[in-house]
């Protein structure tokens, strides 16, 4: 995983799945994000631990979460 807040190259590592092959992935604290939430994933290239792995246009969206809205609760976040 890369956040594009900080570098964490020298911590990454990789795992080869075939195409169309279902992955995941669990937190070790809980996901907060005060808006929608994109998740993307990119070919490590060089290689995934190097700071420039992940640069560029490169990246495709594997999952959104959105709020819903109501009108008495106004927005939700998924938790």
């Amino acid at each position: 995983m890369k956040c594009y807040e900080t570098t964490t190259a020298s911590s990454t590592s990789t795992y080869t799945v075939a195409a169309g092959t279902t992955i995941g992935f669990k937190a070790d604290q809980g996901l907060y994000h005060p808006g929608y939430l994109d998740i993307y994933m990119a070919k490590a290239t060089p290689t995934a631990n190097t700071e420039s792995a992940g640069s560029g246009a490169v990246w495709f969206k594997v999952a959104e979460w959105l709020p819903t809205w109501t009108k008495t609760g106004g927005f939700t976040w998924p938790s």
